[in-house]
């Protein structure tokens, strides 16, 4: 027809033919951006397939002398058998202890300190994962880049990786490898959650069944024949001598699997307690052994020596970046059919949950404290240190007092919590302020160790004549 253009149909429908010759669906991406994809994900993978696995394996000791090794105990020691005495730092738990190593970051950011926390959408108490906190995590990292990783008995939870790369990431926690308890018959069933993938639950069961001890040593041993670029375990209290046989044993079957060889990061810690007002006010340093095989070359070490920087330690060795966990922060909350009963819930859970804010300020605010931020440190104390029932925790008004920017200060704050402090309390600090006598921690035993190991080292610098330091005003 005149006035009409004619299309060239042969062409214009193999210009609009997708990947498989058909026309295209909404989302799909043409041929050249697909190959350029996989061509990124072929090169980051041959990239890993060069460069050395990793092994981290954390040990907590329950005696505190038992981090350093006899033949460690000097730093100097220390260092010339591959050992870095890491900073002193006070971790709100295993689980606050377990988050700032596999985040890289410390408690006031990644705020884990408990194994559980309370939904409000749920309703209940749910399990503690990282990845609400949309901060990078190590596994995460290493399968992102097109790797496997592996991680056997680490204390708190993790979300199940995507189906895309469900056989990338092996994961055991704490629950799974839990022994038998004395006098129990048979075998807690695992939990779900707790081991994916999920065809290797039979396995660890039949092994709890027969085994009645710790199965972290044994599943290290049996992952690492399958050669991962990331491997993590997790050893609580285990004895000396052989978590020293694992550890050799676990090294040679995973250099056995790697052509590029291994970098062993062994970090002995000190057991941290539930809370850090609960710990001593100096806890052991903790110590990191470092060991390159098979022509692995030597570990790098970016930072200050301290338990954050292990993460980016084992990002530069395995050339992976820091990326967010891919998932959503949280699952679709369940329902509760009864209207009242989630009322009456829902009431409890808010009180629960308001408890459980104030804690995390408390533990963020404490970890501040004992890393010598005070000044961040006095927003999350003065936060937590008194409830919507005004009740004031003794402890933390002691920590208000010693922060107080100048005297005038922090006499108003104490004539204003005197009257909801024990006696004890403020007679200490009436001697300190008068200069009558040093307080001696036996004084405030009450408030527990954290408090009485501070004012033991605010008694030393006053002797040794440095009041404001403790105290908090600023030096000339």
């Amino acid at each position: 027809m005149p006035g009409r253009a004619r299309v060239d149909r042969t062409t214009s429908g193999k210009a609009m033919r997708g990947v498989d010759g058909r026309p295209p669906r909404r989302g799909q991406f043409p041929l050249e951006v697909v190959r350029s994809c996989s061509d990124d994900i072929l090169k980051t993978m041959e990239t890993l397939r060069h460069r050395p696995a990793v092994l981290l394996v954390v040990r907590l000791e329950e005696n505190p002398r038992a981090v350093f090794p006899p033949e460690l105990e000097r730093r100097s020691d220390a260092v010339s058998a591959g050992g870095r005495p890491l900073a002193r730092a006070a971790h709100p738990g295993v689980v606050g202890l377990a988050a700032t190593l596999a985040t890289g970051v410390w408690p006031e950011r990644h705020g884990q300190f408990r194994s559980t926390h309370p939904h409000a959408d749920r309703l209940s108490m749910v399990r503690t994962t990282l990845e609400p906190t949309h901060l990078p995590v190590l596994w995460h990292d290493v399968v992102s880049a097109g790797g496997r990783a592996a991680v056997v008995g680490w204390p708190h939870a993790t979300l199940p990786p995507p189906a895309t790369s469900s056989d990338d990431l092996v994961w055991i926690d704490d629950h799974a490898t839990a022994p038998r308890r004395e006098g129990q018959e048979g075998s807690l069933p695992i939990r779900t959650g707790t081991v994916f993938p999920k065809r290797r639950r039979a396995a660890i069961l039949a092994r709890r069944r027969a085994f009645d001890g710790d199965l972290v040593p044994d599943l290290l041993q049996s992952v690492a024949d399958e050669g991962p670029d990331l491997l993590v375990g997790w050893l609580d209290g285990a004895d000396q001598a052989r978590a020293d046989d694992m550890m050799n044993t676990i090294t040679d079957r995973l250099r056995a699997r790697r052509r590029a060889g291994v970098v062993v990061l062994e970090m002995r810690h000190a057991r941290p307690a539930a809370s850090i007002l609960s710990g001593p006010r100096f806890e052991a340093a903790p110590l990191l052994r470092m060991r390159s095989h098979d022509g692995a070359g030597e570990v790098p070490w970016t930072g200050r020596p301290r338990i954050d920087a292990i993460a980016s330690v084992v990002r530069t060795v395995l050339d992976v970046a820091p990326v967010p966990p891919p998932h959503d922060a949280e699952p679709t909350p369940g329902l509760v059919a009864d209207e009242r009963r989630r009322t009456e819930r829902s009431r409890r859970m808010a009180g629960l949950a308001e408890e459980f804010v104030m804690d995390q300020q408390r533990e963020i605010g404490l970890s501040l404290y004992a890393r010598g931020l005070r000044q961040e440190a006095r927003s999350w104390i003065r936060a937590a240190c008194e409830d919507r029932h005004g009740r004031v925790d003794s402890r933390l008004a002691v920590l208000l007092l010693m922060l107080a920017a100048s005297g005038a200060e922090r006499t108003r704050l104490l004539e204003s919590l005197r009257p909801r402090l024990p006696h004890r309390v403020t007679e200490a600090w009436d001697k300190w302020a008068a200069e009558a006598s040093p307080v001696a921690a036996g004084d405030l035993s009450e408030l527990g160790p954290f408090i009485a190991g501070t004012f033991d080292l605010l008694a030393q610098r006053a002797r040794a004549g440095d009041r404001r330091k403790i105290a908090g005003e600023p030096r000339d």
